[in-house]
C-alpha cells in the first residue's frame, strides 16, 4: 500500500516537473517571437511609421561595401495591366539592381510560395492576412523589366525582409535565402555582392539612378558615395537624421546614350521650328526636352504624362517624339549586345 503511495506522488512530482518545463519553453517561445524588442538605437528626429521599415533598410545598404552604390525607397511603376508596382526599396550597385519588399510587422508568420495569402499570428491572438510577397516581388520584377527593356533579368535580384520581431522559422518554403529577418540581410547582401559578377559601369548606374528616382515620392536618400564619407563604422545609427537629408539627382547631367538622344530632340525642334517659320522653344523647350529623354514615353498615354508635353504638342509633335524615342532604344539595344 505504502509502495503504490510512493509512486503516485513519484508520478505527480513527474508531471509537475513536466508542466513546469513545458510552460517555460511556451513563455520563452513567446516572448521571443512576438514582444517588441527594446531597441538600443536613439533616433535624432521623429519616425515616420509608415516609412520606418525602408528607412531602416537604407540604413543597413549604406554599410555595404562599394563607392558607386545607389539606394531608391518607395517606388510607384505603371505595370501593363494598369496598376502601380510599388517597390519599397531599390539598390542599385556593381552587381546589379537589388529590390526589397519590406514588411514591419510583429507576429509569427506562416505561408509558402505557393499561398495567394500569407499569415501573421499576432501577440494578442489576432490572425492578419496579407498577399503573398513572394508573388509581390514577381509582379514588381515584371513592372520594372517591361518598363526599362534595357534592364535584363538576370541583372535583379529580390528580397523579402521582415521586422526582427517576426518568426519565420515556419514558413514552407523551397528556397528560403531571400526571405529573411532585417538583421541577417547584411551579412547575406554582403557575401552575394561579394559572390556575383560586374554588371553595371559607374556611369550606367548614374543612368538608372537618375531615370527611376523619377518614380519615387521625392524621399530617397542621397547618393551613398556622398553619404558614406560621414558614416559611422557600425551599424547603431545615431546618423539616423542623414535619411532625412535628401538630394535630388542632377536630371541634367545625362549618360553618353541619353546625351545622344538630347540632340536627336533638339535637331528635331529646331527643324520643326524652321518648317513652320517659329521659335524652335515653340516646338519643345529646354525642360520639356529634358523631360522627354529622362521619361522615355513609349506611347501616347505615357507622352501626356511628361511634364511640358500639353495637348497640342502631343497632337502636333507626339507620334515624331515617339518615333525618334524608339528609334535611338532599338540603336541603344544593338549597341549593348
Amino acid at each position: 500500500m505504502m509502495l503504490k503511495i510512493l509512486m503516485g506522488f513519484f508520478y505527480l512530482l513527474v508531471l509537475v516537473v513536466f508542466a513546469f518545463v513545458m510552460i517555460k519553453f511556451i513563455s520563452r517561445r513567446m516572448k521571443s517571437t512576438f514582444k517588441p524588442r527594446k531597441s538600443k538605437v536613439s533616433y535624432a528626429v521623429e519616425i515616420n511609421l509608415k516609412t520606418a521599415a525602408p528607412q531602416l533598410l537604407n540604413q543597413i545598404l549604406l554599410m555595404l561595401p562599394g563607392e558607386n552604390n545607389e539606394v531608391l525607397s518607395r517606388m510607384s511603376i505603371l505595370a501593363e495591366d494598369g496598376n502601380q508596382a510599388e517597390l519599397d526599396v531599390l539598390l542599385i550597385c556593381p552587381t546589379g539592381i537589388y529590390l526589397f519588399n519590406s514588411i514591419n510587422e510583429s507576429g509569427y508568420v506562416t505561408g509558402s510560395e505557393k499561398d495567394r495569402q500569407w499569415y501573421i499570428l499576432m501577440e494578442d491572438g489576432n490572425r492578419k492576412a496579407f498577399k503573398n510577397p513572394l508573388e509581390e516581388n514577381t509582379y514588381n520584377v515584371q513592372a520594372l523589366l517591361t518598363r526599362y527593356p534595357e534592364i535584363k533579368k538576370e541583372w535583379v535580384h529580390d528580397y523579402v525582409v521582415f521586422s526582427n520581431r517576426c518568426g519565420i522559422s515556419d514558413l514552407r518554403l523551397e528556397t528560403t535565402g531571400t526571405v529573411l529577418n532585417r538583421k541577417m540581410l547584411f551579412e547575406r547582401l554582403r557575401g552575394q555582392i561579394a559572390e556575383q559578377s560586374v554588371v553595371l559601369t559607374p556611369d550606367r548606374i548614374q543612368y538608372l539612378y537618375n531615370r527611376l528616382k523619377l518614380y519615387t515620392d521625392g524621399e530617397s536618400i542621397a547618393p551613398v558615395s556622398v553619404r558614406r564619407k560621414t558614416a559611422n563604422p557600425a551599424y547603431p545609427v545615431e546618423t539616423a537624421t542623414e535619411i532625412h537629408e535628401i538630394k535630388a539627382p542632377d536630371l541634367t547631367q545625362f549618360s553618353k546614350e541619353d546625351q545622344y538622344l538630347k540632340n536627336k530632340m533638339t535637331a528635331f525642334a529646331k527643324e520643326q521650328s524652321q518648317r513652320e517659320g517659329i521659335a524652335a522653344a515653340q516646338v519643345l523647350d529646354k525642360e520639356s526636352i529634358e523631360n522627354l529623354v529622362n521619361m522615355k514615353p513609349k506611347n501616347r498615354i505615357e507622352l501626356e504624362t511628361v511634364q511640358g508635353m500639353d495637348e497640342k504638342r502631343c497632337e502636333s509633335y507626339g507620334d515624331s517624339i515617339i518615333h525618334i524615342i524608339e528609334q535611338h532604344y532599338h540603336e541603344t539595344m544593338s549597341k549593348c549586345q
